[in-house]
């Protein structure tokens, strides 16, 4: 969705690296494994608000979501797991994309492939409609030429990145 709507985030692998280590420093602490993952979800969201190109993190950087805000993310993840591997203990989230076991094969597909499936269909909706992801894609060679036709490109932005952080993180 982010290059769709014209831009770039080159941070998406160190905000994969810093929700698993947040949901391994959640679960290691003894946390339910359904709130560390919200842990990690609600993470990869506050890296998708800061990787914005407006936010004040990019602005910072001058980076516009390029390397700036991956380096702070990618050292956030590393300072937090203090440079060493984090050993998580075993739980059902290990089960969402691990192979099927005979019993089960009726599936097809593991479950988080099936959650893979349901997420991202109403995503490739979004892309193909004209309320929303439309909108994102026809402004990406013309910015100036969606304000003047009453497009709010900051807010289409906005959301396009925190959704991009909200999946990154659902990935972790």
């Amino acid at each position: 969705m982010i290059i769709v709507s014209g831009g770039i985030d080159l941070s998406v692998g160190a905000i994969i690296a810093l929700s698993t280590v947040v949901i391994a420093w959640f679960l290691r602490a003894g946390w339910p494994p359904s709130v560390a993952a919200l842990c990690g979800i609600f993470t990869g969201v506050v890296c998708g608000v800061l990787n914005e190109p407006s936010s004040p993190s990019c602005a910072w950087c001058r980076s516009s979501s390029r390397w700036g805000p991956c380096l702070i993310v990618r050292g956030a993840a590393k300072g937090i797991a203090h440079e060493q591997k984090i050993d998580a203990p075993i739980t059902w989230l290990n089960d969402l994309l691990a192979r099927l076991p005979p019993d089960r094969a009726r599936l097809l597909f593991p479950p988080g492939v099936w959650l893979l499936f349901a997420l991202s269909s109403p995503v490739a909706g979004c892309c193909s409609t004209r309320a929303s992801g439309g909108t994102s894609s026809r402004w990406e060679s013309n910015e100036q030429a969606a304000r003047l036709c009453g497009i709010s490109v900051p807010r289409v932005k906005f959301a396009v990145y925190v959704l991009g952080g909200f999946f990154t993180g659902w990935r972790g």
